[in-house]
């Protein structure tokens, strides 16, 4: 698949641009209106280029382990030994 969608990428098409017809590959026509919505301000078009130059911000990801120890043994009791219920 990944062939084939690089095959297409790279297939070339005439594109309407300021209106003039203009022959480009498939995947510049598709940067262009990626960089069009960008400048109008849409956030998704914002969003993707900089997560593809500046890669995707990484969530911060903060844990109390002691708490998450109580609340997992609360949830699951440690078995006693010689408790056989």
């Amino acid at each position: 698949m990944t062939t084939i969608l690089r095959e297409m990428l790279e297939t070339e098409i005439e594109t309407d641009v300021d209106g003039e017809k203009v022959k480009m590959q498939f995947q510049d026509a598709i940067i262009r209106k990626l960089l069009q919505k960008a400048s109008k301000g849409e956030i998704k078009a914002i969003t993707e280029i900089f997560d593809r130059i500046e890669g995707k911000a990484k969530q911060e990801l903060s844990m109390n382990v002691e708490q998450t120890k109580k609340d997992i043994n609360a949830l699951f009791p440690p078995h006693e030994e010689g408790n056989q219920s």
